[in-house]
């Protein structure tokens, strides 16, 4: 295509004329363009918005790269916990209830262990307080007389004090094991009757039980001997004689 006036394509001055339509294709008022200088407008015009285009796409692109990621990443923690369900037996309400309630317990953390760590620490001390009170209410061989088996006096009096005046949840018999199997059920027995004996009839049942514990202390009768011959050994109680007084009544008075 030809243009015929001032500044024509064939003119020295085309060019000149070219560069000073800059703008928008077809939006001047000048004499018309030709038809190469439009072309190179609208492809000026599409490679921006192409370069445009591809920057959003190219932030799109990365976002569906993350939004994959995660998908995958959560399809294949389901995988692992259908898994782990399939082998436990577990169903899906279980695992999200077990979920909550681990979350829970890590962010009150240590309150959940704190008790049964004190009852830990604290069990020891109550296996001494039974100890203690089983070695109080053992009937050893001391309390059986040695010629007939039954109680003798101070094994009365201590089944009547485990009877009566023990705590309540310590009123225990306990009866020491002898050396034949006959001996201690003959020892069980006769305990037993003692204890139906004392008991009133609208106290609590105390039961009678066996125990292998060594029997530590002395007889009662060797106890009562030493006791009665430190009686004897107690001197007179009587004041000194005083001798200040004769010194002074021999000496006179001035």
């Amino acid at each position: 295509m030809n243009y015929s006036g001032p500044g024509g394509s064939n003119s020295p001055t085309a060019g000149a004329n070219l560069q000073q339509r800059g703008g928008k294709c077809g939006t001047s008022g000048r004499p018309l363009v030709p038809i190469e200088t439009k072309r190179d407008c609208f492809a000026r015009e599409t490679w921006a918005k192409t370069v445009q285009d591809a920057q959003f796409i190219g932030k799109d692109t990365e976002m569906a790269a993350r939004i994959t990621r995660a998908v995958l990443f959560t399809l294949i923690a389901f995988g692992l916990t259908g898994v782990l369900s399939a082998d436990e037996q577990e169903t899906p309400d279980t695992f999200f209830n077990s979920f909550y309630r681990d979350t829970k317990r890590r962010n009150c953390w240590p309150e959940p262990f704190t008790a049964p760590e004190r009852a830990a620490v604290r069990a020891p001390f109550a296996t001494m307080v039974i100890n203690g009170w089983r070695r109080q209410n053992l009937l050893s061989s001391h309390y059986f007389d040695s010629s007939t088996g039954n109680l003798n006096e101070a094994g009365v009096l201590k089944v009547r004090w485990i009877i009566n005046e023990a705590p309540q949840q310590h009123r225990i018999v306990y009866v020491r094991t002898a050396d034949t199997q006959e001996e201690t059920s003959r020892r069980l027995a006769i305990v037993q009757e003692q204890v139906v004996q004392i008991t009133p009839p609208d106290a609590i049942a105390v039961p009678v039980l066996l125990t292998s514990i060594s029997d530590e202390g002395w007889p009662a009768e060797r106890v009562d001997a030493i006791s009665r011959s430190y009686q004897k050994s107690i001197p007179t109680p009587r004041l000194p004689a005083s001798s200040s007084s004769s010194s002074s009544s021999s000496g006179g008075t001035p």
